[in-house]
């Protein structure tokens, strides 16, 4: 395809906030519910390329809108509504965002940008020397560290004189609210039970120190830095992705089993020490990263930043046909080997940047759309 075509992404209503944080990028919206016959009324004859991440109601929608070109992975159930299929493999060991790199590789697109990897510009205000404590996980209860250690950590913060906020997520346990009462007026509450509304707030935080969950994706989005405890699930396929973030964990052999309830006694969050967080915790507030932005109060430069975050291997091409993953953030699921899963990280709306960049970062209005050369990116719902 030509460069200058339109971008666009079709996502859930509730994802819309984050997508628009995209710059250059028409987003599309549909209902929680919405059945494929109505989005293909609102997608026929308006696209020519759509790349879809797995069977459901959207791709089965670009289908019976007759898209002329439907990419995606080989899998089984998706095959079906694809004119074309894109020679790209799963591995067992890669990070998510590898998988999604590798189909747009396959269309050709260099991905080897630090322009993609870099944190959306939000213009929010840093807060400095300010640091939020995230207990709760939307990932489920098995994914949340012990109250008492989590208050241990946020005493710590104060004593280091640090500006801590609680985040509560609603629902599950409520360790948020509970750390919150815990600490008084040492700490700020905040109730971040809309997560696709949270970005502003996330931004404004040096530091977020939180349960694996979708929250440190979205903070690591916005260009916080991140640490991140992992106990069920696996920090080398679902961590925050970016050489400035860090994980802590503490090996199981039954880990990692991705399960929302633990089967058995817990013992990938009671065997992990308060010392071996706090470790981590300590070398952020000791990184040059943390002291400038308590000092000074404002991001890194966009350009400092971007270095900060991984690059994939180099690769060739120059076109863009259409890319998006599937979800923006969800519940891990299912065995991470070879087979489709319904859990990804964030960061891979650099996916989305790398088209932005290759079709000249150009943006159509809705009535010019029915012009060649225009590519949908989907996710599935």
């Amino acid at each position: 395809m030509a460069s200058g075509m339109g971008i666009g992404v079709m996502c859930r209503i509730d994802q819309q906030a984050f997508w628009q944080t995209v710059a250059g990028l028409e987003v599309l919206t549909f209902p929680m519910k919405a059945k494929a016959k109505s989005i293909a009324a609102e997608i026929r004859g308006s696209w020519q390329a759509a790349l879809l991440w797995e069977a459901g109601p959207v791709a089965e929608a670009a289908h019976r809108a007759s898209v002329p070109r439907r990419l995606g992975p080989p899998d089984r159930t998706l095959k079906k509504y694809l004119t074309q299929p894109l020679a790209c493999a799963e591995q067992a060991l890669d990070h998510r965002v590898r998988h999604y790199l590798s189909a747009v590789e396959e269309m050709g697109i260099q991905t080897a940008n630090a322009e993609f990897f870099a944190p959306a510009d939000l213009g929010a205000d840093l807060t400095p020397g300010s640091v939020l404590v995230c207990p709760d996980s939307d990932y489920g209860p098995s994914h949340e560290w012990l109250l008492d250690r989590w208050l241990e950590i946020s005493n710590n913060l104060t004593d280091e004189g640090c500006r801590v906020t609680v985040a509560g997520l609603g629902g599950g346990r409520g360790f948020g609210q509970s750390l919150a009462r815990h600490l008084g007026e040492r700490a700020r509450f905040w109730d971040a039970s809309v997560l696709s509304d949270s970005l502003p707030e996330l931004a404004a935080h040096a530091l977020v120190i939180a349960a694996d969950g979708s929250l440190p994706h979205l903070a690591a989005h916005t260009g916080a830095t991140c640490v991140t405890l992992f106990g069920p699930n696996d920090p080398v396929w679902k961590r925050p992705l970016g050489r400035r973030h860090s994980i802590v964990r503490h090996p199981v052999e039954c880990a990692p089993c991705l399960l929302a309830k633990c089967a058995m006694d817990g013992r990938c969050q009671h065997a992990l020490e308060v010392a071996r967080v706090w470790q981590a915790v300590k070398a952020n507030l000791q990184s040059s990263i943390f002291n400038i932005q308590y000092q000074a109060g404002s991001p890194f430069p966009k350009q400092a930043r971007a270095e900060d975050h991984e690059q994939t291997p180099e690769n060739t091409g120059e076109r863009l046909i259409a890319e998006a993953p599937h979800q923006v953030a969800s519940k891990p699921s299912g065995d991470r080997r070879g087979k489709t899963h319904c859990g990804d990280d964030l960061p891979i709306d650099e996916v989305v940047r790398a088209g932005i960049v290759e079709s000249g970062g150009q943006r159509r209005d809705n009535d010019d759309r029915h012009g060649g050369g225009h590519s949908l990116f989907v996710l599935q719902p």
